[in-house]
């Protein structure tokens, strides 16, 4: 679908929303049922970008709609590993 449109590392419109932290984008592409495990270059899903970035509504969100929390990227990483790292604690809490 066109929400699935990947740019040159990838990522989709749905992986910015997730690391510019836009809850109700994100939302609207999960309502229009986006694939909440598509992977970037690094095999970073939204759930990871989101962690990463320590966005935590959009975390609560993707992790509402029923993300897998225990993938891992092409590295090894979990999304509560990137949170981990990041120091982002409260997107951790969320995902113990």
């Amino acid at each position: 679908s066109k929400h699935e449109v990947k740019d040159r590392l990838k990522a989709t419109p749905f992986h910015y929303a997730c690391d510019g932290g836009h809850v109700r984008v994100v939302r609207l592409f999960l309502s229009a049922s986006a694939d909440m495990e598509i992977q970037d270059h690094v095999g970073m899903t939204p759930l990871m970008r989101s962690s990463c970035a320590g966005h935590l509504q959009v975390v609560r969100a993707l992790l509402g709609a029923g993300c897998d929390k225990n993938l891992c990227d092409h590295g090894g990483l979990t999304a509560l590993l990137h949170a981990s790292y990041e120091g982002h604690v409260e997107v951790k809490s969320l995902l113990v």
